[in-house]
């Protein structure tokens, strides 16, 4: 019984330690593309309050997952033949 506990913790770390790696690229790619829309819309980033920043690159965060997750979509119902 000791031995299927510590399998669960080691399988539990293993998979925070991705579920982390995940996250923080969504967030480096949220933040690529917040920098990207400031700068196009010619403004800085010295315009913006930390605030303000943290809206829109949880708003992009939003984005890309929804782009993900209708992409995941697409690809299954193709993948089973359904479209």
């Amino acid at each position: 019984m000791e031995s299927i506990d510590k399998l669960k913790s080691r399988i539990s770390a293993n998979f925070d330690g991705f579920s982390n790696q995940v996250l923080d690229a969504l967030r480096e790619k949220a933040i690529e593309q917040t920098k990207a829309k400031i700068a196009l819309s010619g403004k800085h980033s010295a315009d913006f309050s930390q605030d303000e920043l943290e809206s829109l690159v949880k708003d992009e965060e939003e984005k890309i997952k929804t782009r993900f997750k209708n992409t995941l979509g697409l690809g299954l119902i193709a993948f089973l033949g359904l479209s």
